[in-house]
């Protein structure tokens, strides 16, 4: 009898996800990057290189939905930050643990950084959440909103999915470590 690997789980309900098809990949990425559903968007889209490694998907329908469903939640959060204001963000921040000091300090930042912290605040996970909506409730245009998160949202799903293809070539490779 074959003994199941430590985290065989997470990659066989991955799979399953990912193997549902370009929308529902999208819908993911969507709600996680807007921090409705609390995914790991980093592991879907290395489990999506690996099974692009392994011709379950293609390189480019991975790839767009990631980049798609980031901009598209990226986007929604900057939207709600900007017609929502910073009451009620700052309210629903308070009830998940984010201060009213936190915010301050986060839309300082944005004023002074701007499309920089858009850009690179995708490699910092709870970071990338805030930034769309910090942008939105500070009112940064929209022409510099988009520079720095669709530059960044391409940078980012591009490095993930192609770190999950690369892993998925060499997976033969740690399987020494199993045994």
């Amino acid at each position: 009898m074959e003994e199941k690997t430590k985290g065989a789980g997470l990659m066989d309900w991955s799979a399953y996800l990912l193997h549902l098809g370009f929308i529902p990949i999208l819908f993911l990425f969507v709600f996680g990057v807007m921090g409705i559903l609390p995914v790991p968007e980093e592991t879907y889209m290395i489990v999506m290189g690996v099974l692009i490694a392994h011709g379950s998907m293609k390189y480019a329908t991975g790839l767009s939905a990631a980049f798609l469903g980031t901009v598209i939640g990226m986007t929604s959060a900057y939207m709600l930050g900007r017609w929502l204001g910073p009451n009620i963000i700052r309210k629903v921040g308070r009830k998940i643990g984010i201060s009213d000091e936190r915010w301050t300090k986060l839309e300082a930042w944005n004023r002074k950084h701007g499309k920089w912290t858009l850009l690179f605040g995708y490699f910092v996970p709870v970071f990338r959440l805030l930034t769309a909506y910090s942008a939105g409730i500070g009112h940064m245009s929209y022409r510099r909103f988009a520079i720095g998160a669709y530059t960044g949202a391409a940078m980012w799903t591009f490095l993930f999915v192609t770190v999950g293809v690369m892993a998925g070539k060499g997976w033969h490779m740690l399987s020494f470590i199993h045994h």
